[in-house]
């Protein structure tokens, strides 16, 4: 690991959530952090005075761990292990323990435990786990570096607005996956990403009980995904695209797919909402890749598609942030996004370059008639920094925001 960096967001979220009755279950897709925040973690519980006993930490993507991924092996290790203190227990990629959910439950019944799990999997908070503990969990979703985190990482000066603009560069090439921050050459680093996509796919899409059994329909469905971001996808015009390259795959199967593309965080799908209406639209929503340098990696054209790039690196942010996003209609206008968080409502443009003397980029914005924050979020220095209402950022800026 290289010098160590706080991840403060995810470690005053585990602090306040200490010594609760809940079963702390990280999720968040595969090398974005999860083991860190969980080492980071430990860290600082024996900076409060916990003992290294207390603390029972297992890593079942180790081939160390094997026998313990049978559960009444596990049961019996920790249960070796009870003292009169307070155990804190912690399970990395729980979801390789045959029959975890029955262990956990048991562990938060038959001891004086507080527990952590991650999984790279959204499936992880379905089925059996839920019925076992349902309303005694919370989630903690773990993402790739922000922005800020990212110059953090790789110490580099905030204030120095030179410094900033070279590694706003870099993070927008090469996303935010944390263990990029200690890679220096660019082919090390594609090579990297290519190998966490693939890994993305074939551990946690394909590999998985009920996962994806074709694997080659598998990619280029993805592939499709990557070509189609700031679009609609339809599954109809999924389809199409299949057979013209001779594959056919029925509908429920192309459903099954993205479902667990989505399961795996390796997508986000965003519905429509009507915004006149006042409704959520059943017609086609869109697609974002969970990190922008995953999507470099596999279209190696770093300067093609700025525009939908920037966009998807938006809606990482305001993912990070805890909005709850759609995509807004109004009449035959599109906002990028329509967001909502603690019962306040604001409307989200990009665009990677802002028309000059043009209206054109935010027309859509000027016909909503009602006075929720409106922010158009650009690669540009804008020259005005609010019109008739509506706000104007330089990307670098709004992702440095507090």
């Amino acid at each position: 690991m290289h010098e160590y960096v706080i991840r403060n967001h995810y470690l005053k979220r585990l602090q306040k959530e200490q010594g609760n009755e809940l079963i702390k279950v990280i999720t968040g897709l595969r090398r974005s952090g999860k083991t860190y925040v969980l080492k980071m973690y430990q860290d600082y519980l024996k900076q409060q005075g916990i003992l290294e006993a207390q603390i029972v930490y297992l890593n079942f993507e180790s081939f160390q761990n094997e026998k313990l991924k049978i559960a009444n092996n596990l049961y019996d290790y920790v249960m070796a292990k009870n003292t009169k203190e307070t155990l804190y227990l912690m399970f990395d990629e729980i979801q390789m323990v045959k029959d975890w959910q029955k262990v956990i439950n048991s562990f938060r019944v038959d001891l004086n435990a507080d527990i952590y799990i991650t999984g790279s999997n959204a499936s992880l908070l379905s089925g059996e786990l839920a019925t076992l503990i349902a309303g005694r969990y919370t989630e903690i979703q773990v993402f790739p570096l922000s922005f800020s985190e990212f110059l953090q990482f790789k110490s580099m000066d905030k204030k120095d607005e030179r410094v900033v603009r070279k590694g706003y560069k870099e993070y927008f090439e090469y996303g935010g996956m944390p263990t990029l921050a200690r890679l220096r050459d660019g082919e090390a680093k594609y090579d990297y990403l290519s190998a966490t996509y693939d890994s993305i796919l074939l551990k946690d899409v394909s590999s998985r009980e009920y996962g994806a059994k074709n694997v080659d329909t598998l990619q280029r469905i993805a592939l499709f995904l990557m070509d189609s971001i700031g679009s609609e996808v339809s599954i109809s015009k999924l389809e199409h695209r299949l057979r013209s390259n001779k594959i056919g795959v029925g509908r429920n199967t192309l459903n099954t797919y993205l479902r667990l593309m989505e399961d795996a965080y390796a997508f986000y799908h965003v519905p429509k909402f009507d915004i006149k209406g006042a409704k959520q639209l059943s017609t086609n929503g869109k697609y974002y890749i969970c990190d922008i340098g995953l999507w470099n990696a596999q279209i190696q054209q770093v300067n093609s598609d700025l525009g939908h790039k920037l966009e998807n690196l938006v809606f990482l942010e305001l993912l990070r942030r805890k909005y709850s996003i759609q995509v807004g209609a109004y009449d035959s206008k599109e906002v990028d996004f329509l967001v909502m968080r603690n019962g306040k409502k604001e409307y989200y443009q990009v665009a990677y370059n802002m028309p000059k003397k043009s209206t054109r980029e935010i027309e859509n914005l000027l016909n909503i008639p009602d006075n929720y924050r409106k922010v158009v979020i650009t690669n540009e220095m804008p020259e005005d920094r609010e019109y008739k209402g509506i706000v104007f950022i330089n990307i670098v800026d709004w992702l440095l925001e507090e």
